[in-house]
């Protein structure tokens, strides 16, 4: 396969991004959100493109087999030099809660962090939360939800799967 074609380095984002501006490597992959400074720093000197790579995993069953991956789509324009849309694929940031705390606080976290102001909040403090939603907030989630959680996503019209509430 591919694997066995390729001369593998695990060096880190910013080392591979300086190694392209280099010669020294041809491709990096990258799991982040975007828009990342490692790619940035690649574009920024070097013509760079971005590999579409939902097409490929969904071809080969990768969301059938790791349902947590969910597609995005990195807009035009993220990247000096990538003038348009390129479809990729992300898995999930978690807000983690022990089964100990209290829902209503759970509850009461979401209902602040889900309004306006709080996402805005969000997205100056972490750039790539500008993808939460309400609508997006469970897709690829495979794991139990709290059970506050639980009513603030109902609530919200979403629907919990069996996975979601434990079963």
């Amino acid at each position: 396969g591919l694997w066995d074609k390729m001369e593998v380095e695990f060096i880190g984002y910013s080392k591979a991004a300086a190694a392209i501006g280099d010669g020294l490597i041809d491709a990096m992959w990258v799991f982040a959100g975007f828009p990342n400074s490692s790619v940035i720093q690649a574009a920024a000197s070097n013509k760079i493109k971005i590999l579409d790579t939902y097409e490929a995993g969904q071809k080969g069953g990768a969301f059938e087999q790791y349902p947590f991956y969910a597609p995005v789509s990195i807009p035009a324009g993220t990247y000096s030099g990538v003038d348009h849309e390129v479809k990729t694929f992300q898995d999930s940031a978690l807000w983690v809660a022990g089964s100990h705390v209290n829902a209503d606080n759970v509850y009461d976290a979401l209902a602040n962090i889900y309004t306006p102001e709080g996402l805005s909040y969000m997205v100056k403090v972490k750039s790539t939360a500008k993808s939460m939603s309400i609508e997006g907030a469970l897709t690829g989630i495979v794991t139990p939800v709290h059970a506050g959680a639980q009513t603030f996503w109902k609530e919200k019209g979403l629907t919990i799967t069996g996975a979601q509430m434990g079963h």
